[in-house]
């Protein structure tokens, strides 16, 4: 072989190491230090609800609250199998004798009445809530009604006053939230009620509130923000009907309620069972005698 084909022999060689190394195609070599991946391909994305995303926290956009009511969960109320003669409670919410209490107060009753001082004051119709427990009594006991308070209102110390076990009472509480309660048994419905912690009681007496349910739930200003339904012994818990409910039984039962606001009496801190106990004393709340 002549020495000019080892020549190009060599060069073809040559050629064709420098390309394998560098690429069949003949592009650049990569970096010797590539650029380090989008950090956002790493870090966690939150939607700023305009179609961008950030890295960084931020606020609830502004139509979700800041400050929402707490959820409590669910609660059980198990009804008896068998209505039997009892007491509860009930107040005015209109002056032509109609009168508000629990549903659970009022349904299966033989007879039932309202009593004012030693008066027995007969119900002439009944109109129950389907899936609250709440209902309305129409009656001749014509009364200075409770105003209501606004729906807007901030909650936080309530007053509870009826006759828990057949005798006057008024229980002084503060707001935790909001759950939905079971009322499991014949009837079986939930429905969402208010949560109270209970504070103190006048007068002080000891066991369960059994017949202050259907009695008023004031707010300091004296105003309706409820219902009584029912309570929690062991955690010192009082449930409660919301206002919506009465506005909805108030349709039920065809009638028009007032608006909010109006003239009331105040409940001073110091003197809430006074408060109450004139309340009573005055036939703003009555006690209900249901018959089976």
């Amino acid at each position: 072989m002549r020495w000019f084909d080892y020549l190009a022999l060599t060069a073809i060689i040559v050629a064709a190491t420098a390309q394998f190394l560098t690429g069949s195609d003949g592009a650049a070599p990569p970096s010797e230090t590539p650029r380090r991946p989008a950090p956002q391909q790493f870090a966690e994305q939150q939607d700023d609800m305009s179609g961008n995303t950030e890295t960084e926290p931020r606020l609830p956009p502004p139509s979700v609250p800041q400050n929402s009511v707490p959820d409590l969960g669910q609660g059980v109320v198990e009804e008896k199998s068998a209505r039997t003669t009892s007491t509860g409670s009930a107040f005015p919410i209109l002056s032509d004798g109609t009168w508000l209490t629990a549903r659970h107060v009022a349904q299966d009753c033989k007879k039932i009445s309202l009593r004012l001082g030693n008066h027995a004051v007969p119900v002439s119709r009944r109109v129950l809530h389907p899936f609250a427990d709440i209902a309305i009594l129409k009656t001749k006991a014509a009364v200075t009604p409770f105003p209501f308070a606004s729906g807007s209102a901030p909650l936080g110390t309530a007053y509870h006053i009826g006759f828990p076990k057949g005798r006057p009472g008024v229980v002084a509480s503060g707001f935790l939230g909001e759950m939905t309660l079971w009322h499991k048994g014949r009837h079986n419905y939930r429905e969402r009620v208010h949560v109270w912690a209970e504070r103190v009681r006048y007068p002080q007496r000891q066991g369960s509130l059994g017949g202050l349910s259907g009695g008023a739930v004031l707010d300091p200003e004296g105003r309706i923000i409820g219902v009584t339904q029912a309570e929690s012994p062991r955690r010192g818990r009082i449930m409660t009907g919301m206002p919506e409910r009465v506005s909805e039984i108030a349709g039920f039962a065809a009638i028009t309620l007032p608006a909010a606001g109006g003239a009331s009496t105040p409940i001073a801190p110091e003197k809430f069972g006074e408060t109450g106990f004139a309340l009573i004393n005055g036939y703003r709340i009555a006690k209900v005698l249901c018959r089976v």
